[in-house]
């Protein structure tokens, strides 16, 4: 597991926030110290919406069945759901294309809306011709995914 993660710059900011304004409290130059932490704070925020993590949707072969993952980065089960799908894309690859996609976007609010989806993590497996098969919420069932790749 990595140290660092989606919620690490939303953590440093909290705390250069809390910290700067405390100092800026204890400050004979309130002023100053206010418009240095707000600058740094600013320059925080700049620097996560640069790179704050994105999900990519990879583009499914056609007539290859997909896993649907309907997710949102700030859901914790989603986070620990995250390496058993990635467990089981890697064991699967060739044979399955596996789409990540973030309920909170725009393509995924559609297809949220469109799987009617109302909780996340929701997982569809979707057959070759682009069927549901098989919906989940929560935890992966890989062997229920093997059996219907079986098929």
């Amino acid at each position: 597991m990595s140290l660092l993660n989606h919620y690490s710059g939303l953590i440093i900011f909290a705390l250069v926030l809390v910290i700067g304004f405390s100092i800026a409290k204890r400050s004979r130059n309130k002023v100053r110290a206010g418009l240095i932490t707000g600058g740094i704070a600013l320059a925080l925020a700049a620097a996560w919406f640069a790179v704050r993590p994105t999900v990519h949707i990879p583009a499914a072969n056609p007539g290859q069945p997909v896993l649907l993952e309907l997710q949102s980065p700030y859901c914790v089960a989603c986070i620990v759901a995250k390496p058993s799908v990635d467990r089981l894309e890697q064991e699967l690859q060739g044979k399955l294309v596996v789409q990540r996609v973030n309920i909170q976007s725009d393509s995924g609010k559609s297809l949220a809306a469109r799987y009617e989806v109302e909780a996340t993590p929701t997982f569809i497996f979707l057959d070759a011709a682009g069927k549901e098969q098989w919906r989940g919420f929560g935890i992966l069932d890989a062997t229920e995914i093997r059996s219907l790749l079986k098929k």
